[in-house]
């Protein structure tokens, strides 16, 4: 659970975005982690730049029309997230239109972001390693319920699926923290990857570490093979979208039954 900040701190944080105007990050609430708000208004995910908005004595955000490229409903429930020493923010709140503008009341209670690891891992472990020993360069992936791992797919379509969804990953805890690759699709001979950033990079032919801890029944298999980067998609709509297809290499016959199993859901004879 999220900590609230106290009073004094909270008047402190008033005072430091009103002094320094920091980049915001507006979501639909209906984006987050509520169920219950599923029907309310759905907006892309908004970011308003540094000193690009102002802040009223009385605790309001406002900014101009300018400032937004998309419909956004009046009364629409949002989460704003925000950088305060480097530590992430967020509150909940609504957005009122208004004249020439938008206007955000910062409630109440500010709570600062679970230090946790970003997306769902979702009954899988992935990590990926820069060494082919796994001692160095670890890169943890995570899931998204938006792609059903395990399950019989068209491969040429997940490089598609993957740029064209709306995939809106957490804002980091802690500013700077390069966001997780996604684990896209998993068998016996093949890994995809998903990243929403350019600063997570894979280069064709290039061998990697592989360790994957898969849950079953009341315990888990854990799986260490190397792969190999075959192919690189890039998203024609964002430079920051890329999709890798890796290669399972190195392989034990056991690992290889188990996951050939899984992915059939049948024995191999």
């Amino acid at each position: 659970m999220s900590d609230v900040l106290s009073r004094i701190e909270r008047l402190i944080v008033i005072k430091y975005l009103q002094d320094n105007l920091p980049k915001l990050l507006i979501k639909a609430i209906s984006t987050e982690y509520i169920p219950s708000e599923k029907n309310t208004p759905k907006f892309l995910p908004l970011e308003i730049e540094k000193n690009n908005y102002s802040i009223l004595e009385q605790g309001i955000i406002f900014f101009s029309r300018e400032q937004v490229s998309r419909v956004i409903t009046d009364k629409a429930k949002i989460c704003l997230f925000f950088y305060y020493n480097g530590r992430g923010l967020f509150f909940e709140s609504v957005i009122r239109q208004v004249k020439n503008g938008f206007a955000i009341v910062i409630p109440e209670f500010i709570y600062k972001q679970d230090d946790v690891g970003n997306g769902v891992l979702q009954n899988l472990q992935c990590n990926l390693y820069n060494s082919t020993d796994a001692t160095e360069g670890k890169i943890s992936c995570v899931t998204t319920d938006k792609f059903k791992l395990f399950s019989k797919i068209d491969e040429n379509q997940i490089p598609i699926e993957f740029f064209s969804e709306n995939l809106t990953p957490e804002t980091p805890p802690v500013e700077g923290r390069i966001l997780p690759p996604y684990v896209l699709y998993i068998s016996e001979s093949e890994l995809y990857i998903g990243c929403l950033t350019s600063k997570t990079k894979f280069e064709i032919d290039d061998e990697y570490a592989l360790e994957l801890i898969i849950p079953f029944a009341f315990i888990s298999r854990t799986i260490f093979c190397t792969v190999i980067l075959k192919e690189r998609f890039q998203s024609e709509s964002s430079k920051e979208k890329t999709c890798y297809k890796f290669e399972l290499s190195n392989l034990k016959q056991e690992d290889y039954r188990f996951l050939y199993e899984k992915m059939n859901d049948k024995s191999l004879n």
